[in-house]
């Protein structure tokens, strides 16, 4: 039997307890005008009440012959569904709506920085310096760096017969070409694992110290005297002749 069979039985049980108030114990049916009234009323809302049980269509562990009760039992079910629907919806919100500094820390595929030694880490860096240098070097001639001793000796020779054929008047080199090749230096000699942390644009002599560099510049400055006076003889000696 569905729904609405149990509707209609439950009905028709409201309606004989109805009659059955209005009947009097010696059989003789006196209804007064107030009492029907009275019971009129009392049918109507456990008839509703018991129409919105059915129409509801919950599962209510109750006996429905009582009216009142189904209408309790229909309330309470109602405040537990509505309470489970507040949790599931609280919930929900809670879910959306995280503390970062609150949850676990998640578990990254990759593997943490661990350097052991930082002067390894700077040495590398330095070897990614320098190839980029070389990268960003577009339209200049890469020089060879792979002589062997022999090689090395004779290119030098040569230099010093040169020079001493040409003299000094003349640039061995371009002078850009110098000044690339000195730049590269001061930035490769810089950037060591010697003098980390310094200054990049610094140059070689700045990185040497003060006793050191004086004497060095005080023998540039004597061998340039010293150019400087044999290239003035020279141009008396030739005036004269």
């Amino acid at each position: 039997m569905g729904e609405l069979g149990e509707f209609f039985l439950s009905t028709l049980c409201i309606w004989a307890k109805a009659l059955i108030h209005g009947i009097f114990r010696d059989g003789n049916k006196e209804i007064t005008e107030s009492q029907h009234e009275l019971y009129r009323r009392t049918f109507l809302q456990d008839l509703n009440q018991q129409g919105e049980v059915v129409l509801e269509g919950r599962t209510i562990d109750v006996e429905l012959d009582n009216p009142t009760n189904v209408a309790e039992a229909l309330a309470q079910s109602r405040h537990e569904s509505d309470a489970t629907a507040k949790e599931e919806r609280l919930y929900r919100t809670s879910q959306m709506t995280e503390m970062e500094d609150l949850q676990a820390p998640y578990d990254h595929p990759f593997a943490p920085l661990c350097i052991k030694d930082p002067r390894d880490y700077f040495d590398s860096q330095q070897a990614n310096a320098l190839k980029t240098y070389d990268d960003t070097r577009a339209g200049t001639e890469q020089l060879s760096c792979s002589l062997n001793t022999e090689e090395a000796y004779g290119f030098l020779r040569g230099s010093i017969s040169e020079i001493k054929a040409m003299g000094l008047s003349a640039h061995m080199v371009k002078p850009e070409v110098a000044l690339t090749v000195i730049n590269g230096l001061t930035l490769n000699i810089s950037s060591t694992k010697y003098q980390l942390g310094k200054n990049v644009h610094e140059s070689v002599l700045d990185g040497l110290p003060n006793t050191t560099k004086e004497e060095l510049l005080h023998a540039y400055a004597k061998e340039k005297v010293r150019k400087l006076k044999g290239s003035h003889v020279k141009f008396i000696r030739s005036w004269r002749l």
